[in-house]
């Protein structure tokens, strides 16, 4: 990692720089004036990948955005969540960990369910990931884009208690040599 780090320190700082001004420039206060002016606000934001290691959403969902796992009322049992991802890495193998818990939670009830979150690599071999220790899930470079998935579903999807269940779901990404 320090090495992709150091090999585009320049492009680096130039990134962090515009995106801090965009981030001062888009909390700017808006305000209305009297009469002849107006100002607009307006957020922005850039993420650019490096060449050399990427784990990029291709399901047109944000960051930030929510994911719905669904629900089916006949057979009572959720539904899975796949977020595909364009995989790349020049720098070694890959290490993959949950940052958080890996469960929906009812805040009303307080009722968990449990989730298996799973990275699917391009050859439809499956890795479960875990919340208590980096897995690894490539064990040398990939040099071209590959196409692969993340899933995510209850451990046990039925029969799930009522409720209006939330998580909030990091997966952690880093280099190993």
């Amino acid at each position: 990692m320090k090495k992709i780090i150091t090999k585009n320190a320049p492009l680096f700082a130039t990134a962090v720089l515009a995106l801090s001004t965009l981030f001062t420039a888009s909390h700017a206060d808006s305000t209305v004036k009297a009469g002849d002016q107006t100002n607009l606000n307006i957020k922005l934001a850039a993420d650019i990948p490096s060449d050399e290691f990427q784990v990029l959403r291709q399901d047109n969902v944000n960051d930030g955005e929510t994911k719905v796992l669904p629900y089916n009322k006949i057979t009572k049992k959720l539904g899975e969540a796949v977020i595909p991802v364009n995989f790349k890495n020049t720098g070694g193998g890959t290490e993959a960990i949950i940052s958080g818990h890996s469960s929906l939670y009812d805040s009303k009830t307080g009722a968990r369910i449990p989730l298996l979150v799973q990275y699917i690599k391009k050859d439809k071999q499956k890795i479960i990931l875990s919340e208590s220790a980096p897995i690894k899930i490539h064990t040398g470079s990939v040099n071209d884009v590959q196409q692969e998935s993340i899933t995510i579903n209850a451990k046990d999807p039925a029969n799930p208690a009522p409720g209006s269940y939330q998580a909030d779901l990091t997966i952690v990404f880093e280099v190993t040599t």
